[in-house]
């Protein structure tokens, strides 16, 4: 049985003063999660709290700097052991199937820092590494201190070109601060790398509450109607639809074919019946006539950006 586990990480700006790590425990309840890692959370020396259900690791006498993690009920009952590596990086190991499960919280060095202490950095999270167990699969979140924005010319196989906002200094040189967690983890970092359909950056959000739930559905319907019409689906589908001057749906919500297909079209637990052939009339018609589906999906994903809230 596949199990998920989640992972998020969160600069809380300091947990020292009294009160904030309740109001932190609060916050997090509205949310399911197996980790949460902390950066700047500003207590000295290292230890856990809550018999296991947060760790932490900072500096011995100053309150500056310092990371932790705060597991849920599943992760703390499947934590083997963990390491406050220092002030700015630690890790927690869990027992997963078929292979064990490292997380690795780090916060670099702010634009304030010199480059030898963000040099650094690097050089004792990249020696951490090579203490682990090989075998083991490895997640490594923090906060970077670094923007680099969404300019990827010459650095394509680096970051992807979906990122927000403007390069600052530490992001002024992707070949050095991207290339030194590229040789942490001996593989391309991709950021943003694949195309999606911006729904959670820029100053499209506040417009696009919703594309997450209606219109990602929307999107993977789409989807399905394109590779039904090229014939890239199984037969089973091939009485799904029906097309003449509309697209009419055969089946009810009900039926067992809406669990196969390659798009997963049920996020909302509709049916094609329901929305399919409405969605499809309402398609530009230089859209439909596309026939590159990696074409077709840009198209799309453009399209949702401009109209998305004719689906509500």
């Amino acid at each position: 049985m596949k199990v998920k586990f989640t992972v998020g990480i969160r600069n809380v700006r300091s947990l020292w003063q009294a009160g904030t790590y309740a109001m932190l425990k609060k916050e997090l309840e509205r949310f399911r999660y197996d980790v949460v890692d902390l950066c700047e959370v500003r207590w000295t020396g290292s230890g856990e709290l809550e018999k296991g259900k947060l760790l932490w690791s900072g500096t011995e006498t100053e309150h500056i700097h310092g990371v932790g993690m705060i597991f849920g009920e599943k992760a703390r009952r499947a934590l083997i052991e963990y390491n406050p590596v220092n002030d700015r990086s630690m890790y927690a190991r869990f027992k997963g199937y078929p292979r064990d499960i490292i997380v690795i919280v780090a916060y670099a060095p702010t634009t304030n820092h010199s480059d030898d202490e963000v040099e650094t950095f690097y050089e004792q999270l990249k020696q951490t590494l090579k203490t682990l167990p090989k075998k083991d699969v490895k997640i490594i979140v923090g906060d970077w201190n670094a923007k680099i924005g969404s300019d990827n010319i010459g650095f394509e196989e680096l970051m992807g070109k979906y990122g927000v906002g403007d390069r600052n200094d530490r992001g002024e040189s992707p070949e050095v601060h991207l290339e030194q967690i590229t040789r942490c983890q001996n593989r391309f970092i991709r950021i943003l790398l694949n195309l999606h359909p911006y729904s959670h950056v820029g100053c499209y959000y506040p417009e696009l509450k919703t594309l997450n739930i209606k219109n990602l559905y929307n999107y993977h319907v789409f989807i399905f109607v394109f590779m039904f019409l090229h014939y890239q689906l199984p037969t089973s589908f091939n009485d799904f639809f029906e097309f003449g001057n509309a697209v009419q749906s055969k089946f009810t919500r009900h039926s067992p074919l809406l669990y196969t297909p390659p798009a997963r079209i049920t996020p909302l637990g509709e049916s094609l019946k329901h929305t399919g052939p409405g969605i499809w009339e309402k398609l530009p018609v230089d859209i439909k006539t596309t026939n590159s589906l990696h074409l077709y999906k840009n198209k799309i994903k453009k399209y949702l950006l401009k109209k998305s809230s004719i689906f509500i």
